[in-house]
C-alpha cells in the first residue's frame, strides 16, 4: 500500500511538471506570435510613411543589417549636409550684397565730392574755424583725392554686343569692387595703411594710393624701412624683404636692384639669342675626292 501511494504521488508529479512545462511552452510560443505581430505591424506602418529600398539579394544577413544601417545614415545626413550648403549660399549672398551695397555708397559719396564743392566745405569746416590758412589747401587737396578715385573706379561692363543694352547688367565684378573699396579706405585714413605694413597686411592697392596720392608720406616710410634694415641685429626673411622691396618699389634686397635685374635681363636676353640661332652651316662634301679614292680602291687587286 505503501509503494502504490510513493507511485501515485510520484506519477501526480510528474504530471504537475509535464502540465507546467507545457504552459512555459504555450506561454513562450504565444509571446513570439506577439513579437511577431507586432513587429508585422511596425514593418506596415513603416511602409506606409518611408519608401523601402528592397534588399540586395543573395546577401547574408549581417551585411543586409550594415547597408541598411549605412543607407539610414545616409538618409539622415544628406539634410544636414543640404542644410549646411543652403547656409554657406545665403552668406556668400550676404556677403555679395553688403559688397555691392557699400561700392555703391562709396562710389555715390566719392561723386558728390566732385559735383557739390559744398559737401567738401562742410567737412572742412572744424578746420576753416581753427585754422583758415589751412583750410584752402586742404579742400582743394580733398577734390584732389575724389577726382583720383572716380577716375580709378571699374568701368562699365562692355554692352555694346546686345540689343538691348539699356537691359544689360552693369554691375562691375566683386574683384574690382573689392580692390577700388580699398583704394578708397586708403585714400581715407592713409596711417592705417602704414599700420597694416607693419604688420604684414598690406595690401597693393593700398601701396599704390601711398606712392601717388602721398608721396612724401611714402618716401618717409621707405628712407625709414631701408634704415632699419641696414641696422637690423639678425637675418630678414627673403620674403620680407621682397614684399618691402614691391610695396614700397625700393631695392630692399640685391636682386631688386635695377642693375641686378639688368644684368638678369641682359643673360636671359643671350641665352634665348643663343637658343634661336641658326646651326652652323656644315662644309659640301668634295665630291671629286670622295670618287677618286671609291675608285683607287676598286683598282687594287
Amino acid at each position: 500500500t505503501g509503494a502504490s501511494s510513493k507511485g501515485a504521488r510520484f506519477e501526480g508529479e510528474i504530471v504537475d511538471v509535464a502540465e507546467k512545462g507545457a504552459a512555459k511552452e504555450a506561454g513562450a510560443a504565444a509571446e513570439k506570435v506577439e513579437a511577431k505581430a507586432a513587429a508585422a505591424e511596425k514593418r506596415a506602418g513603416a511602409k506606409e510613411t518611408t519608401t523601402v529600398t528592397p534588399e540586395p539579394e543573395g546577401k547574408p544577413g549581417k551585411l543586409r543589417g550594415v547597408l541598411s544601417a549605412t543607407g539610414e545614415a545616409g538618409k539622415r545626413a544628406v539634410p544636414g549636409a543640404a542644410s549646411a550648403a543652403g547656409e554657406l549660399q545665403r552668406d556668400s549672398e550676404r556677403r555679395q550684397a553688403n559688397l555691392e551695397e557699400r561700392y555703391r555708397r562709396e562710389r555715390q559719396r566719392v561723386a558728390e565730392l566732385v559735383n557739390n564743392p559744398k559737401r567738401i566745405e562742410a567737412q572742412t569746416a572744424a578746420l576753416a574755424a581753427g585754422r583758415p590758412d589751412l583750410a584752402p589747401m586742404v579742400r582743394a587737396k580733398l577734390l584732389e583725392h575724389a577726382k583720383w578715385l572716380q577716375s580709378q573706379a571699374p568701368k562699365n561692363p562692355a554692352s555694346s554686343n546686345t540689343l538691348t543694352p539699356q537691359l544689360a547688367d552693369t554691375t562691375p565684378a566683386d574683384t574690382q569692387m573689392a580692390e577700388w573699396l580699398r583704394k578708397a579706405d586708403a585714400v581715407a585714413d592713409p596711417m592705417k595703411v602704414i599700420d597694416d605694413l607693419g604688420r604684414g597686411t598690406a595690401t597693393r592697392e593700398g601701396m599704390n594710393v601711398l606712392r601717388e596720392r602721398f608721396p612724401d608720406l611714402h618716401a618717409e616710410i621707405a628712407a625709414q624701412v631701408q634704415e632699419q634694415l641696414a641696422s637690423a641685429k639678425t637675418p630678414v626673411p627673403y620674403e620680407k624683404r621682397i614684399q618691402l622691396g614691391v610695396y614700397l618699389g625700393v631695392p630692399t634686397d640685391p636682386t631688386l636692384d635695377p642693375s641686378f635685374m639688368r644684368a638678369a635681363q641682359a643673360t636671359f636676353q643671350q641665352d634665348t639669342t643663343a637658343q634661336n640661332a641658326p646651326p652652323p652651316a656644315r662644309r659640301p662634301p668634295n665630291l671629286a675626292t670622295a670618287w677618286g679614292t671609291a675608285a683607287d680602291s676598286l683598282a687594287k687587286p
